[in-house]
């Protein structure tokens, strides 16, 4: 028993630093996509690469295709914070961002994951991984006001 745990503490530390480095590449073209798409299309396409892991996510669980889905990190994680701090710098003033940038990071990170882990806790012990698809619905959800911009 120990064994398989010490083996998936090894793959979820790879999974997240496949994620982690997904992210960084993201971040380094971020002039480039900004740029050409803008912080509104950077939003909608975290949000839409959010329904499309999560949903995906609740169909298959084998390493190759988690391993896959953890690129889109990238962009569900990624594009979404880029185009939301590109967003809010040419949208507040600059005596308020400080501020702004500290209530999206408390509601986003904060507030949000600690209204949304204990429920998917619940989630996942009643539907099991069909609870991902409450992801792929909180995905749309958060993502559907950038789509009215």
């Amino acid at each position: 028993m120990l064994r398989r745990c010490r083996q998936a503490i090894k793959f979820i530390g790879l999974l997240w630093a496949e994620g982690v480095v997904a992210k960084i590449l993201l971040f380094w073209l971020g002039q480039r996509l900004l740029a050409r798409f803008g912080p509104i299309a950077l939003m909608v396409l975290g949000g839409a690469a959010g329904i499309l892991r999560w949903s995906l996510s609740s169909l298959w669980t084998g390493l190759p295709f988690i391993a896959a889905l953890q690129l889109l990190h990238a962009l569900t994680f990624g594009a979404s914070h880029l185009g939301a701090m590109y967003f809010l710098s040419r949208t507040v003033r600059p005596t308020a961002s400080a501020s702004a940038q500290s209530v999206y990071a408390a509601v986003s990170s904060g507030l949000g994951s600690g209204l949304v882990m204990p429920l998917a806790d619940a989630l996942y012990a009643d539907y099991g991984r069909r609870a991902y698809l409450f992801m792929a619905a909180l995905s749309a959800g958060f993502s559907a006001p950038s789509y009215s911009e």
